[in-house]
């Protein structure tokens, strides 16, 4: 019996504990009969767990007892039916927020809004320190807002960039916890860091004519708090701490911000700020200054960071005599490019999604906030002292002889860049670098139809790009919108180990708990409550992001904790719902957001059986709060909250549905929605007819976000994939294809060409999730805990001849191939060992193919054969002439 890939709070070396409860998990090569965990400090036990007979290997233990910054070891025993094994690993707590560092900053503070758009250099800090010993060990506890790298001895300490965690600041500030021996040198040593705005000091700028973040948002001046924990070998202890002793002096970026970019002035740039004798830099006492309002915690998301470069594909002169670059391909993150030049020459570099026909950049799909941008005669204005036009733009001062220019404390979104100011023969290297958050990819998916195969890398990119410290909507905007999580939940966590992104994701909600219960439309919040419930409060279907990615990551990673600590929130949550009503939220909703049957009402489209669907986001609040209340032994929560969801439910029932079983407008959505949530009596009926409205559509799915996840679930689940793969495939105009041929690497806000929208816009990628659902059959089951409980429920398109698919889930890979080959289906699977179930689910019509397999049962469409017993490998042979 062997143990592997042991982790503590889903980590393999995690140094950062900043609470005293743990998730440890772990995977088995054999079923797991039992399973012993006891944690230790210094040969002391501190946690002696009894011997449990289960297979669980996620395993939450609270109300530990643990001290900071003190190393534990964890030892594991497991049990198997004929044998046992015992494996160990160790964790090491952080500061649990106590810092003996003081927050300070250059102590310059915006006294008047409009000289934010003004020169103003970034912030440099930093402290000389001697260390008169060996190094044994030594730890950084830092957090610089908005944005902060630090070095030590020179060199940068980690790979992050754009760091640090956005969150509600006035309740949680993230820090950093890295060790640091290795930067560290007996003698004269020093710490440096730069500071950029970030989120925390963000612009004035009215984002769509009426949202200024730094209204809504917790800011500040850019400021630190920090300490560097040394221990030596001679046992001494010595704490850097930040005080008024550190020094601070100027940068040489002028300007920065997350939207409009950067202005550099080479001519400051000045290396040996960040070594122990700088020369010709002025420095001067730092200043203490107010602490954000929220808690330090440790930060235990992964970072952004540099992913990957891109070489240019074309640079050519358009006709406006400037110098127009072409990646090939949408990024979202860093221009890297050298200049020759003069000093104080200005060189301005634009960036954009699009072309203009003239060959100048089109700036319109990433505008901040539209700003800028014409409604009809309407001009959507960004406040006083605003550039007119919120675009994504870089200035770049040079200085004599070569430029080397990288972005730093902003990110654009871009294929082009239209280059003024200098010519194309001083223009030396251009890269362009992806920065995301460096998300662990946990899937992977190839089949014959190479339309598919982009289709996955196109989702992948358009994803990441998207991802930075939370899930992003697109570059105009940037936010973490409830909507759009919902709806690519499950695409996500079948291509990304997101367990980590989502919980601290779900506590950005919940930090932003309006007053009166309701969760807002995005987290942070930054003031959009389009149709919400009131008082700041988010659209129904938004705020089910709280409920719904608390209850996706149960399913696939195990996350108990996360139910627990979150659970009174929610139940907050839903009781508030219920004080108001079925009939007042009918009307607090966007609905299936993007369909393209919306209709204009009042200048903005309405989605389709818009009260219908907010009827059905209501009743689905207070059917998974019911699942949470089982779920943490809540037997009256779980009994009152269910009556209640069945209540709802009848009542939507008697209000939408038709004479003839369908429901509300009859639209596509409103067909998705009924069948998703359970609404019908003879929902195989009703999918066929769902089917059928798509096919005489020509296999167009005119659904929004919403229905359109809900309609891969449900036509897979209802056994009509064929009408799936159709619309993916389907080589119309406005489609997935229609926007690969128009030579997008990145997929479109809206299916209709031309709609003012992103072009690097994730909302639509949620077809991922049936690729790994439908083609290759890999679904975890809805009623799981940790991806236990697993079906396999390939579909095979006579129109593919292979799908190769892995997916590595919390339990092990799990693996669906299969290939045609005349008119044999040979099918491979590969499953962990320890589930507590695994069916192979396969139309009735292969089961003469069956006969080696013994069959559990059967229905009208489907044979399942339980296949948990098998060892890790099940092989298949399907004859389809058996069906001819």
């Amino acid at each position: 019996m062997e143990m592997s890939n042991i982790k503590i709070n889903n980590e393999d070396l995690c140094i950062k504990v900043d609470s005293n409860s743990l998730m440890i998990s772990w995977i088995t090569d054999v079923k797991q009969t039992a399973y012993e965990i006891i944690i230790a400090k210094e040969n002391v036990n501190i946690y002696e767990g009894n011997k449990v007979s289960s297979a669980d290997n996620i395993i939450y233990i609270k109300d530990l007892q643990l001290e900071l910054e003190t190393e534990y070891i964890v030892l594991i025993r497991l049990w198997s039916e004929f044998d046992n094994c015992i494996k160990s690993t160790k964790f090491r707590t952080a500061v649990f927020g106590d810092f003996v560092g003081k927050w300070i900053s250059n102590g310059e503070k915006l006294e008047n809004e409009i000289d934010y758009y003004k020169d103003n250099r970034n912030c440099l800090i930093r402290k000389k320190f001697d260390v008169n010993s060996g190094i044994k060990e030594a730890f950084l506890y830092i957090v610089g807002l908005g944005y902060y790298n630090v070095y030590i001895n020179g060199t940068k300490v980690g790979k992050a960039e754009l760091n640090t965690d956005w969150t509600n600041y006035s309740k949680c500030v993230y820090y950093d916890v890295y060790e640091v021996s290795k930067y560290l040198t007996k003698g004269d040593n020093i710490i440096s860091v730069e500071l950029g705005n970030g989120w925390y000091n963000p612009a004035p700028l009215t984002l769509f004519g009426k949202y200024n973040l730094r209204d809504v948002l917790d800011i500040g001046e850019p400021k630190l708090i920090a300490d560097l924990r040394i221990s030596t070998n001679s046992n001494e202890k010595l704490i850097i701490a930040t005080d008024e002793s550190w020094e601070t002096a100027k940068g040489e970026y002028l300007f920065n911000n997350i939207y409009l970019g950067e202005r550099f002035d080479a001519r400051l740039v000045n290396e040996t700020w960040k070594e122990v004798n700088s020369v010709d830099i002025t420095w001067e006492n730092a200043v203490l200054t107010t602490a954000p309002g929220g808690k330090l915690n440790a930060s235990f998301i992964e970072k952004s960071e540099k992913t990957k470069s891109v070489e240019v594909k074309s640079v050519t002169i358009n006709e406006n005599k400037n110098v127009l670059i072409d990646f090939g391909e949408t990024i979202e993150g860093f221009i890297d490019i050298r200049f020759s030049g003069e000093a104080g020459q200005e060189v301005e570099l634009i960036y954009g999604e699009n072309l203009n026909p003239d060959g100048t950049v089109n700036v319109i799909s990433t505008l901040a906030g539209f700003v800028g941008r014409f409604f009809g005669d309407d001009q959507v204005p960004g406040g006083p002292g605003t550039p007119k036009i919120a675009d994504q733009r870089d200035l770049c001062i040079l200085n004599d002889g070569t430029t080397h220019y990288v972005n730093k404390f902003t990110y654009h979104s871009f294929r082009y860049v239209e280059v003024k100011g200098t010519k194309i023969e001083n223009i030396n290297e251009i890269k362009a670098i992806y920065v995301n958050t460096k998300l662990k990819e946990v899937g992977s998916f190839e089949c014959s139809n190479e339309l598919f195969n982009k289709l996955y890398y196109v989702a992948r990119d358009t994803k990441l790009n998207n991802i930075h410290s939370l899930f992003e909507d697109c570059a105009r905007e940037r936010f973490g919108y409830g909507g759009d999580l919902v709806c690519l939940a499950a695409s996500q966590m079948f291509m990304f180990d997101t367990e980590n992104l989502y919980e601290k994701v779900m506590k950005d909600f919940r930090y932003d708990i309006r007053e009166n219960g309701g969760v807002p439309e995005t987290a942070p919040y930054m003031g959009i409550k389009s149709n919400g419930t009131g008082d700041g409060a988010g659209p129904l279907g938004w705020q089910l992001v709280y409920t719904y990615i608390i209850k996706k990551s149960y399913e696939y990673y195990g996350n108990a904790r996360l139910v627990e600590s979150e659970y009174k929130y929610v139940k907050n949550q839903v009781d508030y719902l219920i004080s108001l009503g079925l009939e007042y939220l009918s009307k607090c909703c966007l609905g299936d957001w993007g369909s393209v049957d919306g209709v204009e009402v009042n200048n903005r489209k309405q989605s389709p059986a818009l009260e219908f669907t907010a009827s059905c986001f209501y009743y689905y609040h207070i059917y998974l709060v019911s699942e949470f209340a089982q779920i943490t032994g809540n037997e009256e929560d779980y009994i009152k909250y269910r009556t209640k969801a069945e209540e709802v439910k009848d009542t939507i029932i008697s209000i939408y549905k038709n004479d003839d079983g369908t429901y509300a407008d009859k639209s596509q959505t409103s067909y998705a929605f009924a069948l998703f949530f359970d609404l019908a009596n003879e929902p195989e009926k009703l999918a066929k007819e769902f089917a059928d409205k798509i096919k005489d559509k020509n296999y167009y799915v005119t659904c929004g976000i919403f229905g359109m996840f809900m309609t891969y679930e449900v036509l897979n689940k209802y056994n009509h994939q064929d009408i799936i793969y159709k619309w993916i495939n389907n080589r119309g105009d406005n489609t997935f294809y229609s926007m690969l041929e128009r030579g997008q690497s990145t997929l479109s806000e809206y299916f209709i060409y031309g709609e003012p929208g992103s072009d690097n816009h994730a909302m639509y990628s949620s077809y991922i999730q049936w690729f790994y659902e439908g083609l290759a059959g890999i679904n975890i089951s809805k009623k799981t805990y940790g991806a236990k409980d697993v079906f396999i429920k390939p579909y095979f398109e006579k129109e593919i001849d292979f799908v190769k698919c892995r997916y590595k889930s919390i339990q092990g890979d799990i693996v669906s191939n299969w290939n045609r080959n005349e008119n044999i289906i040979s099918l491979h699977i590969e499953k962990p060992i320890n589930l507590e179930s695994c069916l192979l689910v396969l139309d009735k019509k292969y089961k003469q193919s069956l006969q080696e397999f013994k069959i559990e049962k059967e229905d009208e469409k489907y044979v399942y054969i339980d296949i948990s017993a098998f060892n890790e490998e099940v092989n298949v042979k399907i004859y389809e002439s058996y069906n001819a």
